[in-house]
């Protein structure tokens, strides 16, 4: 977003965001979402609004408004009051900073969300949507406003998913597998359990329940959607109000053609287990949800075993619709976690694991958008990739696999002098490297600690922020050189210390990292 002057905002210009008197802004508190207060505010929030959001989605499609529809809303009920109330925070920030007039488009068009992914596409990535919902949220202030009828096509963002070979594939084996457990179980009269990721879970096991009956393995979900990707809504900035564009954004034709389609009331279910590392994905939980009237039965689990990291989407959906949310321990049976770290791999200094260039941001901040975390963190990644002393370390950079082969980023990073790191797996990359350094707060962490990998972690602690449980042991973690804040504080530190000496210091506070290891796996 643009500031013309000190109090007049334009949400129509195509200029770079300027953020700086925003993000400044004291009442602008990042960290605060991450207290018990906030989580309090989340619930009393859902619990005003869902039955309104239930009750326009029943007659919008002439649906019964019973449990299972219920259970298969509310976790995208949720993503939209995570985002009403990060939206509304941020134009608190603005109208304390003086804001009193803005502009805007007066009309806007829009899709519908039509999975997860696209959610996470338009609330990270797209700026159009987000400035629509400041616009809104600004008229309900009462701020003066003024509208520009834009030539284009303003907001229009036109999703097209193509299917793969492979994701063909997968959905045939996956509809394949749904009609002959539903089949057997009602030959047999036995029941099955549903399990929602098989990457995490042992295959032998997967085809031995299916045989017996007892498992019901959901390949890929992804491919819960049909083809139908041209529901369009337009929008009157004049007459449209926030809390119905939320409603129509968050409930789409394709959204209910999937509640029908798996709403299957024919097969028993005995049990539903979501294994570790998928629950973050809607489609999954609200299949679960949908499936079953009784949701004491469904046992969720956090992604990656980050309990505290994540609970303001995983925990409170599990929580809101009913079911059984788990603690984990990562052991050795979670093989996903574990490197081999023998030393005679080692082929570079540093391995940095970036984040950045994601198209949306991790869901640690469900309204943040992509150009608001993206401006902080490149200044401070860009900062600290300039400044390290090149000739001192070997050093490879690890991007996320779906900005690997991007031209635009490679030629920035190999202009600067740096190899990258093209292993498909994480742990291949972290058994080659001395020293990691992990550049944001999800489940690169669990990697150093579980494997005792020494590492330098670096992060913004308002882009990742903690629960106060965390405070002290961040500062100590800090003080102890261990994790940094700031580029300039941490390359000036890793141009004075060698590799040896940094391994040294990892091993001097091995209680501390352990200490640090317990909190985010809540063990």
């Amino acid at each position: 977003m643009f500031l013309k002057s000190d109090d007049f905002l334009d949400l129509t210009s195509t200029n770079q965001e300027n953020l700086d008197v925003i993000l400044s802004a004291d009442e602008f508190n990042l960290k605060g979402i991450r207290t018990q207060s906030y989580k309090t505010r989340i619930i009393e929030e859902f619990n005003n609004s869902f039955d309104n959001f239930l009750l326009f989605v029943s007659r919008k499609y002439n649906l019964e408004k019973d449990l299972r529809l219920q259970n298969f809303m509310k976790p995208w009920w949720l993503q939209a009051v995570l985002l009403k109330l990060d939206r509304e925070d941020f134009c608190h920030a603005l109208l304390q900073k003086g804001v009193k007039n803005f502009i805007c488009e007066k009309k806007i068009d829009l899709q519908p969300f039509l999975n997860h992914t696209d959610i996470k596409d338009k609330i990270g990535n797209d700026k159009h949507f987000n400035d629509f919902l400041i616009a809104l949220i600004l008229k309900k202030h009462g701020i003066k406003f003024s509208c520009s009828n834009s030539s284009k096509n303003y907001g229009f963002i036109k999703t097209v998913f193509k299917k793969t070979f492979i994701e063909r594939l997968k959905s045939i084996l996956q509809n394949l597998m749904l009609k002959y457990v539903s089949i057997c179980s009602k030959i047999f009269g036995k029941n099955f359990e549903i399990v929602t990721d098989t990457s995490n879970y042992s295959r032998k096991e997967i085809i031995f329940g299916t045989i017996k009956c007892k498992l019901l393995p959901l390949i890929d979900l992804n491919d819960i959607f049909s083809s139908d990707t041209h529901e369009i809504t337009e929008f009157n900035f004049d007459e449209i109000n926030f809390d119905e564009f939320l409603y129509n954004m968050f409930v789409s034709n394709n959204l209910i053609k999937n509640f029908n389609k798996y709403k299957i009331n024919n097969t028993n279910v005995s049990l539903a287990k979501s294994y570790k590392g998928f629950i973050n994905n809607l489609n999954t939980r609200s299949f679960i949800t949908a499936r079953l009237k009784d949701m004491n039965k469904v046992k969720l689990y956090p992604h990656g075993g980050l309990t505290n990291a994540i609970w303001t989407e995983e925990k409170l959906s599990t929580e809101l619709s009913g079911a059984k949310f788990q603690n984990i321990r990562i052991n050795k049976d979670e093989k996903k976690y574990f490197v081999n770290t023998n030393s005679q791999n080692v082929k570079f200094d540093i391995l940095v694991t970036l984040f950045g260039h994601t198209k949306y941001v991790s869901r640690f901040r469900s309204g943040m958008t992509h150009h608001e975390y993206i401006t902080e963190y490149i200044k401070g990644m860009e900062h600290f990739l300039t400044n390290l002393n090149k000739d001192k370390y070997k050093v490879k950079l690890r991007f996320p696999s779906d900005n690997r082969f991007n031209k635009k980023i490679i030629d920035k990073y190999s202009s600067l002098g740096f190899e990258f790191d093209t292993n498909k797996s994480i742990n291949k990359s972290l058994s080659e490297t001395r020293i990691h350094i992990p550049t944001y707060n999800a489940t690169l962490p669990l990697y150093s600690i579980i494997n005792n990998i020494p590492s330098i972690f670096f992060w913004n602690d308002n882009h990742f922020p903690l629960p106060s449980i965390f405070e002290n042991i961040l500062t100590e973690l800090k003080s102890k050189n261990l994790l940094f804040n700031h580029s300039k504080e941490l390359v000036n530190y890793l141009n004075e210390v060698t590799a040896s000496e940094i391994k040294e210091n990892w091993n001097t506070n091995n209680d501390l990292i352990k200490g640090f290891g317990s909190l985010i796996v809540n063990n």
